[in-house]
């Protein structure tokens, strides 16, 4: 049995999907998997799944829900696979991290910031390969936003990793195809795009660089009023120079 949240909530049993019932359950579940392992205080759960002024019902509610819940991981593998357990003030979800797609993701992402380029790259394709979509996709509330952010910059820095990795082992052509998907749903995260100058100034695509450059110094100007930082400038002076190749690898290596 799997558990997914880093797309929208999930569970699979022999590769296929479980219905895993209305937002609310699929919330209550996706808070107790996210926190796998980890006792999650009753109020805190109804707090962040029917928010700061939740009705009186809320908690006879979460009782509910919990039971349903217990049903669908007991039809979707044996009984040591994952548990909802009661403890004293809460509840927490018994099962190996692994089986959670963002516990796995987040040691992957542990594991590489340690390992060397390849194997860091190799780590961090595992990780980002988790992901199948925005996480919590289909949920809504002040918690799933929060999460969700949370959650996002972490792909976000786990990409960061792994394009510096790959562009330490001179894989700047498939840095700048995979970038270019990251860079049009964070268009204004500045270190994202700087990789991808670098991935396409290094691969000898000098205007494709420029015009990145550019186009992310207008969308600066016209959504925040400012100028690029001194990264994606000082990236823009070395392409204009022709010396990108030598700066970046004095900076990175």
């Amino acid at each position: 049995m799997l558990l997914g949240v880093l797309g929208p909530v999930e569970v699979l049993a022999k590769g296929r999907g479980v219905d895993v019932g209305r937002p609310r359950q699929q919330a209550i579940l996706a808070v107790l998997a996210i926190e796998a392992g980890r006792v999650v205080p009753t109020q805190s759960l109804i707090t962040r799944v029917w928010g700061e002024d939740a009705p009186a019902s809320a908690r006879s509610g979460l009782y509910s829900y919990l039971s349903r819940l217990r049903q669908v991981l007991a039809g979707a593998g044996p009984h040591d696979h994952a548990r909802l357990v009661s403890r004293a003030g809460g509840y927490l979800l018994d099962i190996d991290p692994d089986r959670v797609d963002v516990c796995r993701f987040r040691r992957l992402a542990r594991a590489a910031r340690a390992a060397d380029d390849e194997s860091c790259a190799d780590l961090l394709d595992e990780a980002i390969g988790l992901w199948r979509g925005p996480a919590l996709a289909g949920l809504s509330g002040e918690w799933v936003e929060q999460a969700r952010q949370v959650l996002e910059q972490e792909r976000v820095d786990a990409v960061l990793l792994w394009a510096a990795a790959q562009l330490r082992l001179d894989r700047y052509g498939l840095v700048a195809t995979s970038l270019r998907g990251m860079v049009d749903q964070h268009p204004l995260v500045e270190p994202l795009v700087a990789r991808l100058i670098e991935a396409l100034g290094r691969s000898g695509r000098t205007a494709e660089a420029l015009e990145c450059y550019a186009a992310m110094r207008r969308r600066l100007i016209r959504e925040l009023g400012t100028e690029p930082g001194a990264e994606l400038r000082g990236l823009h002076q070395a392409l204009l120079a022709g010396t990108l190749a030598a700066a970046v690898c004095d900076r990175v290596c």
